[in-house]
């Protein structure tokens, strides 16, 4: 196995199967001297089967022999309360936000390969934590 000198990483937040060679994907890979075409032709055809109206958070990882590896991470918290728990309800930031605890097991369940750690307690935790930073959410213990 022949290891390659990381040179670098890139952070992006894409929709599923719209990589285009387009801001801001062809700016930030064209700058490092990748292949804009190949990851956008990479990145549609491996989130086929990913919901499109997931904002996904892409890690690309580049290498001084201009190879590159992409990773998927979920969509973050704040996005998953306004699509998927508040759908219905309207989630609205300056109005006081119910959420219950069940809604926090489901988050955490989504969330947790993307956090530091794989204990479900621990997961739940992070959550709670991020839920206490954003304005008027109210957490629910029934």
């Amino acid at each position: 196995m022949i290891f390659k000198k990381l040179s670098g990483k890139i952070k992006l937040k894409v929709y599923p199967r719209k990589a285009n060679p387009a801001p801001p994907i062809g700016p930030a890979l064209g700058q490092k001297g990748l292949n804009i075409l190949d990851f956008c032709k990479k990145f549609n055809s491996e989130t086929l089967l990913i919901d499109q109206n997931f904002l996904l958070s892409i890690q690309i990882n580049y290498y001084s022999d201009k190879s590159y590896d992409f990773f998927l991470k979920n969509p973050d918290i704040k996005f998953y309360l306004k699509n998927y728990i508040f759908k219905n309800s309207n989630f609205n930031e300056k109005e006081n936000n119910i959420i219950n605890f069940d809604n926090i097991l489901n988050i955490s369940k989504f969330k947790i390969f993307d956090f530091n750690t794989l204990n479900f307690y621990s997961s739940i935790k992070i959550v709670l934590g991020v839920l206490k930073s954003i304005k008027n959410i109210n957490i629910f213990y029934n």
